[in-house]
């Protein structure tokens, strides 16, 4: 991933029998699952830190630093613009986890349903978390 600072999402493993009492368990066709979670606790003081210690801020001269992170966050200036850029990242997280599965012969394909469900069952807004999307995890040969 691009930086080093404070990420708005967690990933977490899990296993096939997690999901069985779930309405969308029938897509599950795999043993272990990749669940992405976005933050819900994710503040716009985190992604100051998160873009003052990107590395992209790193490489750009230091005389326009200040400049390159003034424009940045002009960016993000409410809630909503925050959920946005939330996305984004978690997007780009699970575009880059798709090609590390791809060069591992392996693939990532989603499971679609209310994942709502897991929340409630894990309960992971407990832990300022949201389900964002599951993926099942399967070697090349066995993605439909």
């Amino acid at each position: 991933m691009p930086s080093s600072g404070f990420w708005p999402f967690t990933l977490l493993k899990m296993e096939n029998s997690d999901c069985e009492e779930f309405s969308f368990h029938q897509q599950v066709r795999s043993s272990y699952l990749l669940l992405f979670l976005l933050r819900t606790d994710f503040t716009i003081a985190d992604v100051k830190d998160f873009l003052i210690n990107s590395k992209e801020l790193s490489r750009v001269p230091l005389n326009f630093q200040s400049d390159q992170l003034h424009e940045m966050l002009a960016k993000i200036n409410s809630e909503e613009d925050l959920d946005l850029w939330k996305e984004k990242i978690i997007s780009m997280c699970i575009g880059i986890s798709i090609q590390i599965a791809r060069n591992m012969n392996m693939c990532l394909t989603p499971v679609y349903g209310d994942l709502s469900e897991i929340d409630r069952a894990f309960r992971y807004y407990k832990r300022h978390l949201c389900p964002f999307m599951l993926f099942n995890i399967c070697m090349r040969s066995e993605c439909r």
